[in-house]
Order: C-alpha cells, then sequence, then structure tokens
C-alpha cells in the first residue's frame, strides 16, 4: 500500500474545516448523505464533499459552489482510495459539472471518473462537451483522478471553456470525443498549468481532430508535462491547436518522459475479430480497432504505410470502433472489398474526418452507412466524411471503390476541401440532407495552387439534396479543373426551399473547367419555385458536355445566373442529348452564353433507358443515344475501360451517349471469340482510345501456350503480338497501331484475341487518330 501526502491535502482540508462545513457521503447511510449531489445542494461555497469508498452512479453537478469534492484520498494520501471511489456518469451526463465556481480553491481530488457523456454549452447549443468534467467560467484543480472511458462530442474527458485548470497527478486515458479533444478540449480564452512535479497521463484517446488535447487559439500557450503519453513524437493527429482559418498554431509544448506505443514503420492489419495486443503486422494477427491502428502506425512522406482492413462489419456497438475516424497523413485504408468492409457510425457520428494532416493517401474498398452529422446531436459538423486542407499546400486524396448511404446530414456528405481529389467507382445514395452529396471547394483567396477534382465512374442517387455542389473559387485567376466521366445524377430531390432558386444536380460557383463526358443526369427535383439541374450561380466557368444525357428533370436543365459581366460564363454542348433543347436552359444575363454544337439529338428525344433492375438507366433497344457519342474530346481525357455498369465503354461502332454502353451490338468475329471464354483470364489496355499505342494487360490464372493477336472487326488478323508459354500472372505487351508488315493501321475498332487451350476470350480497343 502507498501514501502520499502533499502540502495540498494539508492546506485544503484544514483550511475548509476552519471555514466550512465537511459533508461525509457513505452508501450505507452512516454519513451525512448516501448520495454526493445530496451533499452538494445542502453545501455552500468553501465546504467540502468527503466521499467514501463506492461506485456513485450519479452526475456530481456543483451548482455554481466552489467546493472540494475528494474521496478519501483526499485525508489520507492512500492511492487505492482513488480506485475504490468511483463517479459512474451512467451515460446521462458529465461526471462532474463546474459552472462559474470562481475561487482558486475550487477541487476534484482522488476520483475514478467514468462512463459520463456531456453537458450541454449553453441553453441555445446543443453541442454535448466534457464527458468527464465539465468546466465552465471557473477556476479548478484537478488532481490525482482517474478519467477514463467518458464520450462527449467536445471534450471526451475533460472540456475546459473561459476558465482556468490545474491538472496534478492525473490519468486522462480511453476517452473519446466526435468532435475534438478525445482526452482535453481547451476552448475560448482558457488556461490550463500542468503541474511539472506530480505528473499527468494522457493516453489512447480517440477524436476527430486532437485525439489526446485539442486547444483553441483564443487559449493561453500552455506547458504539459507528461509521465506516459500515447506516442514519443506526437503530430497533430494526438496534439492540435488551430486558428480560425484551420492553420496550425503551435503554441503547445510537450515534456513527455514515456511512451505507452512504440510506433511501428510498417502495413498493419485490423479484423473485427483481432486484438489489440496482437502485433498487426500480419493478416494472421491483427489488430481490434482501426483508431488504435492509426495511433501505432508510422507517417512517413516518402511511402505510404496502409492499415487493411478485413471484411466485416466495425461499429462501436460490435466492437469497440470509434466514429469520425480520423486520417493521417500518408497513411492509406484499404478494405478487403467495397461491399463487405463496412464502416457503420449507427447513426451517432460522421464516418471519416481530416481537417488536420498532410494528406496525400489512398481510401480504398469501404462501405460507409449510417453516418449522422444532424446539429441536434450537438456536434455540428458539417458532414459525413471530409478532407480538407485549409493550407492550400497541394495535397491530394484518392478515393476508389466506395459506398456511402443511409446516413442523415443537416449539411454535405462527402466534403473535399482545397485540395486534388480522384474519385474512382464511388457511390453516394439514399442520403438525407440540405447542401451537395459531393461537395468540393476550391481556395476562397486569391492562392496557388489550382485544385482538380475528378470523378469517373461514380454515382449519386437518391438523396435529398444537390448531387455535385463545386463551390468557392471567387478571388481565382486561373480556372480549377473538373472531371466528370461516367458520372450519374438521378433521382435526387432538392427540399430546401431558403434558397429561391435550387440546383439538384451540380451547382457551380467560380472558376472552375468543367469537362462532363458520358453523363447520365435524369429524374432530379427541386422542391422551389424556381430552379434546376445544372447551374452555374457566380462567374468564370466553362462547361464542356460531351455524350451526356439530361432528361427528365424538374424545370430547367441548365441555369445561367452571373452578374459580373467582365466574367461570362460558358456552356457548350456537343454529341449529347439535352430534353426540350433551349428551351429548357435559362440565362439571366446575355454575357453567359450556352453554344450547341454538332451532333446533338433533336430535342424531343428520349433516351429510352430500360427503367428495371440494378442499372434503370442503361439504353434499351431502341435508344437514339446507341452510337451517337463522339471520341474526339479534349486533349489529355481517357475514357474510363468500363462504363458503371461494368461493361465495356465501347460496343459498337463508336461510343453511345450516356454513362451506360449498350451491349447488345457486338460483331461476329467477337461472338466467336466469346462461345468458348477462358476461365478467370481478362484482357484489358490502356490507354482506350488510343493513338498511335497502347499496353495491353493479360492476367492469366493457368499455365500453358498462348496466342495474343489483334483482328479488325471483319474478323481479319491484324498482328500476332505473343505466341509462346506462359506460367499463372499478369502479362503486359505494347502494341504500336502497327501490322504485320510494320504499317499503321487506320482509325476503328479493333479486338484483342487471346487463345488457351483451344478457348479464346477478348476485348475491343479503339484507335483513333
Amino acid at each position: 500500500m502507498r501514501y502520499k501526502f502533499l502540502l495540498l491535502f494539508v492546506f485544503i482540508n484544514v483550511s475548509s474545516l476552519l471555514i466550512g462545513t465537511t459533508y461525509h457521503i457513505k452508501q450505507d447511510g452512516t454519513g451525512d448523505f448516501t448520495t454526493i449531489q445530496e451533499g452538494i445542494e445542502v453545501a455552500v461555497d468553501a465546504d467540502t464533499i468527503l466521499v467514501f469508498p463506492g461506485t456513485y452512479y450519479e452526475n456530481a453537478d456543483f451548482l455554481s459552489k466552489s467546493l472540494i469534492l475528494g474521496s478519501l484520498y483526499l485525508t489520507t494520501g492512500n492511492e487505492e482510495y482513488i480506485t475504490q471511489t468511483t463517479i459512474d456518469g451512467n451515460q446521462t451526463g458529465s461526471c462532474v459539472e463546474i459552472r462559474d465556481c470562481v475561487e482558486d480553491f475550487t477541487s476534484v481530488i482522488g476520483f475514478t471518473l467514468t462512463n459520463g457523456t456531456g453537458s450541454q454549452l449553453s441553453s441555445n447549443s446543443n453541442a454535448i462537451n466534457g464527458g468527464g468534467v465539465f468546466i465552465k467560467n471557473s477556476t479548478l484543480t484537478i488532481s490525482n483522478c482517474i478519467i477514463y472511458r467518458n464520450i462527449a462530442w467536445n471534450g471526451g474527458g475533460i472540456y475546459c471553456n473561459d476558465s482556468s485548470l490545474f491538472l496534478s497527478g492525473t490519468t486522462i486515458r480511453d476517452n473519446r470525443s466526435h468532435a475534438t479533444g478525445g482526452g482535453i478540449t481547451i476552448s475560448s480564452s482558457s488556461e490550463v498549468i500542468f503541474d511539472d512535479q506530480d505528473l499527468c497521463n494522457i493516453y489512447l484517446n480517440f477524436s476527430r481532430k486532437g485525439c489526446d488535447i485539442r486547444k483553441t487559439y483564443t487559449s493561453a500557450p500552455i506547458n504539459v508535462f507528461i509521465d506516459t503519453f500515447t506516442v514519443f513524437n506526437p503530430d497533430n493527429y494526438f496534439v492540435g491547436c488551430w486558428n480560425q482559418y484551420g492553420v496550425p498554431v503551435n503554441d503547445i509544448t510537450m515534456n513527455i518522459q514515456n511512451a505507452k506505443l512504440s510506433t511501428i514503420d510498417a502495413n498493419l492489419y485490423v479484423s473485427t475479430v483481432g486484438d489489440n495486443n496482437n502485433s498487426g503486422l500480419t493478416p494472421d494477427d491483427p489488430l481490434a480497432t482501426i483508431n488504435y491502428a492509426f495511433s501505432l502506425i508510422q507517417t512517413d512522406s516518402l511511402e505510404n504505410n496502409t492499415i487493411f482492413l478485413t471484411d466485416g462489419v466495425y461499429s462501436t456497438s460490435l466492437n469497440d470502433q470509434w466514429f469520425p475516424i480520423q486520417m493521417r497523413s500518408y497513411t492509406n485504408l484499404v478494405g478487403e472489398s467495397m461491399e463487405n468492409t463496412i464502416l457503420d457510425a449507427e447513426n451517432n457520428s460522421p464516418l471519416i474526418a481530416d481537417e488536420s494532416s498532410k494528406l496525400n493517401y489512398n481510401v480504398i474498398n469501404l462501405n460507409l452507412i449510417n453516418g449522422n452529422c444532424l446539429n441536434s446531436l450537438g456536434g455540428g459538423i458539417p458532414y459525413i466524411l471530409c478532407f480538407a486542407d485549409s493550407q492550400f499546400r497541394n495535397k491530394w486524396v484518392y478515393l476508389e471503390n466506395i459506398l456511402i448511404h443511409d446516413c442523415l446530414l443537416d449539411s454535405r456528405t462527402l466534403a473535399l476541401w482545397y485540395l486534388n481529389a480522384s474519385l474512382i467507382n464511388v457511390h453516394v445514395y439514399d442520403n438525407i440532407g440540405i447542401a451537395g452529396s459531393i461537395e468540393s471547394r476550391i481556395a476562397p483567396v486569391q492562392t496557388e495552387p489550382i485544385f482538380s477534382l475528378e470523378l469517373e465512374n461514380c454515382s449519386i442517387k437518391n438523396c435529398n439534396t444537390t448531387g455535385l455542389a463545386l463551390f468557392d473559387g471567387f478571388f481565382q485567376e486561373e480556372r480549377s479543373p473538373v472531371i466528370l466521366k461516367n458520372v450519374e445524377i438521378t433521382d435526387n430531390i432538392y427540399t430546401e426551399t431558403s434558397w429561391p432558386n435550387a440546383i439538384c444536380g451540380i451547382i457551380v460557383h467560380c472558376k472552375r473547367q468543367i469537362e462532363m463526358i458520358n453523363c447520365t443526369i435524369g429524374n432530379n427535383y427541386v422542391s422551389t419555385a424556381n430552379g434546376g439541374t445544372i447551374g452555374m450561380k457566380a462567374y468564370g466557368s466553362e462547361l464542356n458536355i460531351y455524350n451526356s444525357i439530361l432528361y427528365g428533370n424538374d424545370q430547367m436543365n441548365i441555369w445561367l445566373e452571373n452578374d459580373n459581366e467582365e466574367n461570362p460564363n460558358v456552356v457548350n454542348i456537343q454529341n449529347s442529348l439535352i430534353a426540350n433543347g433551349e428551351e429548357s436552359c435559362y440565362i439571366v444575363n446575355s454575357w453567359d452564353t450556352i453554344n450547341w454544337l454538332e451532333g446533338n439529338l433533336p430535342a424531343d428525344s428520349d433516351p429510352l433507358w430500360v427503367n428495371t433492375g440494378n442499372y434503370p438507366y442503361q439504353l434499351s433497344t431502341d435508344s437514339p443515344c446507341i452510337d451517337t457519342g463522339t471520341l474526339y474530346l479534349p486533349t489529355g481525357i481517357e475514357l474510363p475501360e468500363y462504363d458503371l455498369a461494368g461493361n465495356p465503354r465501347i460496343c459498337g461502332e463508336t461510343i453511345d451517349i450516356g454513362a451506360y454502353e449498350y451491349q447488345d451490338s457486338i460483331s461476329a468475329v467477337e461472338e466467336e471469340f466469346l462461345l468458348s471464354p477462358i476461365p478467370k483470364a481478362r484482357i484489358s489496355n490502356f490507354p482506350n482510345p488510343f493513338n498511335p499505342s497502347t499496353t495491353i494487360k493479360l492476367e492469366l490464372a493457368e499455365a500453358g501456350k498462348i496466342e495474343l493477336a489483334i483482328y479488325n472487326i471483319k474478323g481479319e488478323k491484324v498482328k500476332t503480338l505473343l505466341n509462346c508459354t506462359t506460367a499463372p500472372g499478369t502479362y503486359e505487351c505494347f502494341w504500336n497501331g502497327k501490322d504485320e508488315v510494320e504499317k499503321f493501321v487506320s482509325s476503328g475498332l479493333y479486338v484483342v484475341k487471346l487463345n488457351q487451350y483451344g478457348k479464346e476470350t477478348a476485348t475491343k480497343i479503339l484507335l483513333l487518330k
């Protein structure tokens, strides 16, 4: 048994006995009261509430009284009383709530505080803060306490607002917050002093921003004296202070004696049946929680490490995950499969967040469900997923094979702010919100670099919000590029009525260069009296529409509204189906223009979608969109190999209009090739279309003799590329666009045929000169 006596205890105890009353709290009824709150209610300033061992399931509210609240550790110095005397918040509020307690002897000493869920900041705020201890407009000492397993939106362990706090000998661990400061949040004009003799411990707390410590820039700089912290060299993932623009303020000085974790410079593996006591270094020895893996992994700007997730459902109730997951710089997050690696926030918080790292990572193969950022939850987090860089450092994020659905929100679903973003096979559907399902922002001030956005084989469907929002750029000189290829935006309903001219498909602010290629935008609806599907609501943008369908949308298909005559908006439309043509377009001012170029279908055309099955916006047999697209696209634009349904992007004389390629248009030679396909063999090429050369990729499951050859659409062999024996594996070969006698072939559609053991498979490629 250890005993610790400090002059502080003697001073507090003697002073309180001289000038105040001590109330004994005993659960067996032999004291003055059986609950802490009963003692507080009768106490006055300078009284002491002395709590005997036991677990007290209550929320101790000081009721604006400057009191000393202590366990028997206060009078004996026996550390065993710290773990024997517990205030359990019972998930009904903060364990301890202190407001307007201004005397400097106000103290909480010698307790275990757990299972608290926070207190409301004010009557006009939904923010629920300070799961363990909530402090506002007060002066407080917390000494020799254990604060663990509490949750809140801000300050899972401690929330300190406009207060002075002295921390001594206290352990803050395993607390969680949805918004800021899993361990402690220091906000407004607060001052926090850490005892440099009786050191605190802070480790393994989790949050969206500042897992262990988060401080607002308006609070005083702090020196943190720590015995044990999560890691030795914490970055902004663990500790952070940011100004009002999201730029780090380096005014937290860390003095760390020991680290709870030794970081690992390697890939890590996480499983729903894992254990955080495992190494995490192999799939057979996985960790249990994603948050722990992010704390354990070492970041490297030269070579990304990756956290791999096996298939399964990751949630708080099933396996103690915490949301939103805070990403880390240069660290990829990769699931086993898009459908079955499921992150479920259970309608309690957003899903993934990054507003403080250096980004530059991949997020791949995830099914993200049941996110919630409703203001009624108290967090004020304006997204379900967010990747942002407020320092405008030309960072990037790459998202591939992502499902985002069944989320509730007061704002946007996926926020992509001030960075370069590439989205491949990302699908947002069945969400309810009031801003863009996918929202891209470029710098609101004149700055370099110019940020890019690319969506390929993506969809936004059946959401109560605008599909794609392209915001900001008001002071940019150059346009930021946006490329949309094989994108479907359908069946969205914009229900917000506070904007007089609502947009349900794509809304554009300033200075965007948008290339919209093979997109299908249909059956979207706005609830306001005026509005449309594509709205260019500011100035200086250009939209080029190729091979796309706008059909069945409510009100106007295109709405141009721009008060800046010197920076007009321009729309160019080519080889597309725009329902009702010019009559469906509204231009507020004459300096904005819409140019109708060649190849557009008649205004009364019907795309004849199939309207059934998993892909109701595929083309039916008699659709006028079949083989009526163009392959003369802007320089540098490469078409995807497949359409939104996974079928070859070109399957006929030329490309179709819309995000789906009609598949019955197949030549006799291809039918012959496909009669007896090779099991598990696949052919692809890149780029496609190509000029003058392309790389052909083979994926072979079996060893054996193969022949790889190029045929024209008539079935005539043009060039033999390979005739050899191979082992199973992946191979690449190069075709320079020449035939057997080294003459360049003409533009057109060609077939790559693979023959192995008498079985054949093929794919189409397009040479476009």
